[in-house]
């Protein structure tokens, strides 16, 4: 009796696979009918960042990304989703240029920062450009001094206060200058 059940059994799965194959065509279908039209929808504009400081330090492009999303019709053609980006490529991945907005480390500028470029008296006020370009001024408030060599292996590019501590870009250095690390603080004392 076991058998015929099996028997039974298989050809009314096999009846229920196939009444269930066209929903999930359809549902594959819809799904790639959306995507071609999203894909009409965006609008990307990338360009290349330029500026004197960004040449100096940087030894790759980075590069704009703006996305527009879904115009709405309705409202004069105005994105319902924008976003901005800095990227760049490096050992062919697309990586991220990410704002701080707490303590962290900051990987992504050991692919940019060009390793023969050396950090000095000289080169400081540039390589403060460069992170101005890449973070967008806004990003920093006027402070003064704003670039602070704490010692032979560390430097402040100071942002602004964070209640009564400063906030800076610490940059660690080599003894030839070459920058090994960049990381973001919020809570640095004053050692100005």
């Amino acid at each position: 009796m076991k058998r015929s059940r099996k028997r039974h059994l298989f050809p009314v799965c096999a009846l229920l696979l196939l009444a269930m194959a066209p929903a999930a065509l359809r549902a594959d279908d819809a799904e790639n009918e959306i995507r071609k039209k999203l894909l009409e929808e965006i609008v990307m504009d990338l360009s290349p960042m330029r500026g004197e400081a960004l040449d100096q330090v940087l030894r790759t492009t980075v590069w704009e990304l703006e996305v527009t999303l879904l115009p709405d019709e309705d409202q004069g053609g105005r994105a319902r989703a924008n976003q901005t980006d800095r990227i760049f490529l490096a050992d062919g991945t697309l990586r991220r240029i990410v704002s701080p907005s707490t303590n962290m480390p900051l990987p992504y500028f050991m692919d940019l920062i060009d390793p023969e470029f050396q950090l000095t008296e000289e080169t400081a006020p540039v390589f403060k450009q460069m992170l101005q370009s890449l973070m967008h001024r806004r990003f920093f408030d006027d402070i003064e001094p704003d670039i602070v060599r704490i010692d032979d292996e560390t430097w402040h590019f100071y942002t602004g206060t964070f209640f009564d501590d400063l906030k800076a870009f610490v940059v660690s250095v080599n003894e030839e200058g070459n920058v090994t690390a960049v990381h973001y603080n919020l809570r640095l004392e004053d050692n100005r």
